[in-house]
């Protein structure tokens, strides 16, 4: 896919591209499509998702479903500012953390929420305070809980009870890691992004000393991804 794969599909309300091997979801890539209603992305092999992905159907997208991929992060504002989104499915994938910031206003408006079978270890409390019109939230299989709930409007209390783990664990400043392979140039490259969620502080460390294809470059880089269990 490339952002101009949809440039002349305005009229499109419902895309589904399944089992294949996808690996990222380009920028803008539906600006032109500002009917886009659906969709689903299920049984791929995405990695990436751009935050602009969805920019144009702000006011149409009610289902994005990315279930079964290799996705470990979402950009923050992937889903803010969208007026109409009911579902958001990342049930089976690699992440670890989930922010209120990758959902942003949207969160009000979202009526499920499916994030079972990933690595989740920390949710951002926020999430659970602003989703005021949430019905299911669907997150078994996680490092820190496994549970689902459904009429989570009517149970706000026991939910935040059994989630109180995975709050705590949002709330210690953590690291996350993004690789940039360039094979051409045999080179290997970590951006370490270090955030306190609680304060909202965010710092970016991307020095020549994580840049390399030295061994020792190689490992420090190694040693970064086990400490922070971010990327598998």
């Amino acid at each position: 896919l490339t952002p101009k794969s949809f440039e002349f599909c305005h009229n499109l309300e419902e895309v589904a591209i399944l089992l294949n091997h996808l690996v990222e979801i380009p920028e803008n890539l539906f600006q032109n499509s500002p009917k886009l209603r659906f969709a689903n992305f299920d049984l791929n092999e995405i990695e990436v998702i751009d935050e602009s992905a969805f920019s144009g159907t702000e006011n149409s997208l009610q289902v994005a479903s990315f279930v079964t991929n290799a996705i470990s992060t979402l950009p923050f504002g992937l889903f803010d500012g969208f007026n109409v989104i009911q579902r958001i499915l990342f049930g089976t994938n690699r992440l670890t953390k989930l922010d209120s910031r990758i959902f942003g206003s949207s969160l009000s408006r979202v009526e499920h929420l499916a994030f079972h079978s990933n690595l989740i270890d920390g949710i951002d409390e926020l999430i659970i305070d602003e989703s005021t019109n949430l019905q299911t939230l669907m997150l078994s299989s996680n490092l820190c809980t496994n549970l689902n709930f459904g009429n989570v409007n009517g149970t706000r209390d026991f939910v935040r009870q059994q989630l109180q783990v995975c709050f705590e664990n949002f709330q210690e400043t953590y690291m996350e890691c993004l690789y940039i392979s360039q094979p051409a140039f045999e080179s290997y490259s970590c951006l370490m992004t270090i955030y306190n969620p609680l304060g909202r502080e965010l710092m970016v460390i991307d020095g020549e000393h994580l840049s390399g294809f030295t061994d020792a470059d190689v490992t420090e880089v190694m040693i970064i991804n086990q400490e922070t269990g971010n990327i598998p």
